[in-house]
């Protein structure tokens, strides 16, 4: 889905004014405008900022999406049921077909790179895709319950970050520059 799109269905979901946007992004209700017709596209810090204020699963997954270029992060998905129990079951699909492709992957895995046959790469790549439908589908589950039950998506990602740090599996400065001064 487009910035702007997502920028114009996070606006009109939440009942604001392009003027209410802009003041977010510190921009003209013009700009805003103009980045919801197509014409323009947001600038990083001003679109950080206004999905920091808008706090809206969707288009934080636009935007994680557009600035990524697809890569980790698909983007919000339009043509799939977002309701939280057909979500679900489709995640639970999604791991499943996730477990049956890495249990076809263990012979593969204590082969060097340079000794894996044309078999072993789709076994490989097959493993990757459903891992990377499982990714997909984990990151729609999370959107739509926080907006289904009204959870902040932000502040369950920074739960999640406090949670790795205290593990040990991410320090403060391996963790995304705006969240490292402990403030939102």
């Amino acid at each position: 889905m487009a910035i702007s799109t997502a920028l114009r269905e996070a606006r009109e979901r939440l009942g604001l004014t392009q003027e209410a946007i802009g003041a977010m992004g510190c921009v003209t209700n013009k700009l805003i405008s103009e980045v919801e017709r197509g014409n323009r596209r947001l600038a990083k810090d001003v679109g950080r900022r206004i999905a920091q204020q808008l706090d809206d699963a969707r288009f934080h997954l636009a935007w994680a999406a557009e600035a990524a270029g697809g890569v980790f992060v698909a983007g919000p998905l339009d043509g799939v049921d977002t309701h939280p129990a057909a979500v679900v079951l489709r995640g639970q699909e999604e791991i499943e077909e996730l477990l049956e492709a890495k249990l076809a992957l263990r012979r593969q895995l204590g082969r060097a790179h340079g000794k894996l046959t044309d078999e072993d790469r789709r076994a490989v790549q097959q493993v990757v895709q459903e891992a990377i439908d499982v990714i997909t589908w984990g990151q729609v589950f999370v959107a739509a319950v926080c907006e289904h039950f009204g959870l902040s998506l932000a502040e369950q990602y920074e739960l999640h970050r406090r949670k790795l740090q205290e593990r040990g599996y991410q320090t403060k400065a391996g963790a995304p520059a705006s969240t490292r001064s402990g403030a939102r």
